[in-house]
């Protein structure tokens, strides 16, 4: 940042765009208004909603249509256009191309979840992306991880004192209105994209081990694959489709318990969401959960259709407090101070000046979208 120029600039480069990382971008900007924050992001008809949903806080925002090869010249032509400070990459293929095509000095890299932690590919796929990531590591200035997990990752891959630990946050200001629902039945919810990261499978087979044992109300809340869809509604379960953020909280608010069965990821919003509306959550049993110590996991179809039992409202008293526990927790680890502490933190240590910028009200936003012409 020149001497001249007070206001840090900084460009947000996302590609595949999808609503929880546009929430994580929108989190950021939030989180450090005294900086002038752009987007540049792909659009892409496999994530559902085409273009940024809100431009608030954002100097411009850009889309661009097409190829990856187009992306590539987009990204050229808006760190010559703009000049950042810090180009911020989020998600794997957006952080190979930045890193690839721009100097390691000013590069900070959010995965959203490393790419070779999937299990819908082969292994050696897997191997190929850590070596692609480990690679790539020398030309990242600061990896700002979003899970306590990423970041035990990332130090694997980048030199430590570059990793920084921003947590996701839920934002949920003002809080949902709850739904009121006529149904008497306890309401059991997941949320999220149908896809296999989320494992749907695991919520169907639920549907079909609690028949008999307890008499729920089971919801899905969002949409994704036709196939799993249809298998999900063959078992019993009601998915709501896409619904805009308060709808689906609001939905999510007026649950009795919410079960999560992703098998990989960084640390989801939903789960940070349910705990803040003090909905009990019971989560996969796996590494980013154990990173959270999360006392409500289950890892098994049989072991999570006892958990839910033990979890609903006429269930174990002891589970029950546990559960809650866990939400408070987790709420006071997500909290935006600690997420802005943080965040400011990885950005000084890529640009120094920028400890010495005071916090002010966000710079003048031009609320509209650029569309690139394909």
């Amino acid at each position: 940042m020149s001497a001249a120029r007070r206001t840090p600039v900084v460009l947000h480069v996302v590609h595949g765009l999808g609503s929880g990382v546009e929430r994580v971008v929108g989190d950021y900007v939030a989180a450090t208004p005294e900086a002038e924050h752009h987007v540049l992001h792909s659009t892409d008809p496999s994530c559902h909603g085409a273009s940024w949903a809100g431009s608030a806080g954002f100097s411009s925002v850009r889309e661009v249509p097409g190829s990856p090869w187009r992306f590539a010249r987009e990204v050229r032509r808006a760190r010559r256009d703009l000049s950042p400070d810090i180009v911020h990459a989020h998600s794997s293929v957006a952080g190979a191309l930045v890193r690839t095509l721009l100097p390691r000095a000013h590069v900070v890299y959010t995965p959203h979840c490393f790419a070779f932690v999937r299990r819908d590919v082969r292994t050696t796929t897997r191997a190929a992306f850590w070596l692609v990531e480990a690679l790539l590591g020398r030309r990242t200035a600061a990896l700002a991880a979003c899970s306590a997990h990423e970041a035990a990752l990332g130090r694997r891959l980048i030199r430590p004192h570059r990793v920084h630990y921003v947590p996701n946050i839920a934002s949920l200001a003002p809080a949902p209105a709850r739904v009121v629902d006529e149904d008497p039945r306890p309401s059991v919810v997941a949320m999220g994209r149908i896809a296999p990261q989320k494992a749907p499978e695991s919520f169907a087979a639920l549907a079909e081990d609690l028949r008999g044992r307890a008499d729920v109300r089971l919801t899905w809340i969002g949409a994704g694959s036709a196939e799993q869809t249809a298998a999900l509604r063959a078992a019993g379960v009601e998915v709501t489709g896409w619904l805009d953020h308060d709808a689906a909280t609001a939905r999510l608010a007026a649950a009795d318990l919410y079960v999560h069965t992703a098998r990989w990821e960084a640390t989801p919003l939903t789960v940070l969401e349910a705990a803040r509306l003090e909905v009990p959550v019971l989560a996969r049993d796996t590494a980013p959960m154990r990173a959270l110590d999360l006392r409500g996991t289950w890892s098994g179809r049989a072991q999570l259709a006892d958990a839910v039992v033990a979890a609903l409202p006429d269930g174990d008293v002891a589970t029950a407090a546990g559960l809650r526990a866990d939400g408070r927790r987790l709420s006071d680890a997500h909290s935006p101070q600690r997420q802005r502490e943080a965040l400011r933190a990885c950005y000084a240590s890529v640009l120094p000046a920028w400890g010495d910028v005071r916090t002010t009200e966000p710079p003048h936003v031009n609320s509209e979208t650029q569309k690139v012409s394909a």
